[in-house]
């Protein structure tokens, strides 16, 4: 699991389970809240412990948009 995957699979900009991603890759939560930790240091995810869920930032929203348009336009 890269962390490229965790953000695929959190691109439609809604909040996720941090247990069922965990479960979808097949990963132990301890090592997925670290990559989690990573992706949240350069604000390409928002984290939310307390209620143990994570969506796609908005900064990500923006880049992803921008290079989708600059490859495709």
């Amino acid at each position: 699991m890269m962390p490229n995957d965790i953000l695929n699979a959190i691109c439609d900009g809604r909040w996720h389970s941090i247990g069922s991603l965990a479960r979808r890759f097949n990963i132990d939560i301890d090592k997925l809240e670290k990559a989690l930790d990573f992706l949240d240091e350069y604000d390409f995810v928002e984290l939310n412990y307390e209620k143990a869920r994570v969506k796609a930032s908005k900064t990500y929203f923006i880049l992803h948009c921008d290079l989708k348009s600059w490859l495709h336009g």
